[in-house]
């Protein structure tokens, strides 16, 4: 009973603050984006994603709509090598070579680490087979050890207990330790 009053409580609280919060919340309107052809500079057009810059002359250029129906502009809206995309700096085709040549380099440093972590590093089938093999040779090589442990020991015993025999020394109480007494 006393969840529920607690639950009650925490979800009163938390629909106040939702009703009151969603009225007194204004949501600031966004500003509109200028269009293309009106921004003159390159540094003003290249602000803007949808806004490709073209240089014509010298110095001079437009600002038009990035042709947004292919993915690279077509050489007749304006040459790769005079249009400038995000950096007037760099021209869209040397950005172009540039970003090909990154992700080239990315996708065989990827590619190289996956097949020297999965061929060369980790255990393939044949490199199991060749541990297996050579874990069985290591365990017949541990039996045949202690088979020849084992016999070793045993004729030790046998010739142990033969001197015993032969000297007198093997009774009832072999191996136990017994109190001396003391002669006086």
């Amino acid at each position: 009973m006393q969840l529920s009053l607690i639950l009650a409580f925490f979800c009163g609280v938390l629909g106040c603050v939702l009703v009151h919060g969603a009225t007194t919340t204004v949501k600031p309107s966004p500003t509109p984006r200028p269009a293309c052809n009106t921004l003159a500079t390159c540094e003003d057009c290249v602000k803007h994603p949808q806004c490709i810059y073209c240089f014509v002359g010298d110095n001079a250029g437009v600002c038009n709509d990035y042709p947004t129906s292919h993915i690279i502009p077509r050489t007749k809206d304006c040459d790769l090598s005079q249009s400038r995309w995000g950096t007037c700096v760099v021209n869209y085709k040397a950005l172009l070579i540039a970003m090909g040549s990154i992700a080239g380099v990315l996708l065989l440093s990827c590619s190289g680490c996956i097949v020297y972590c999965c061929c060369c590093r980790g255990p393939s089938g044949r490199q199991r087979r060749k541990w297996l093999r050579e874990d069985e040779r290591e365990a017949t090589k541990k039996a045949e050890r202690q088979m020849r442990q084992d016999q070793r020991k045993t004729e030790r015993r046998a010739r142990n207990d033969e001197i015993r025999r032969k000297y007198g020394l093997q009774g009832d109480d072999e191996g136990q330790y017994h109190e001396l007494e003391e002669e006086n």
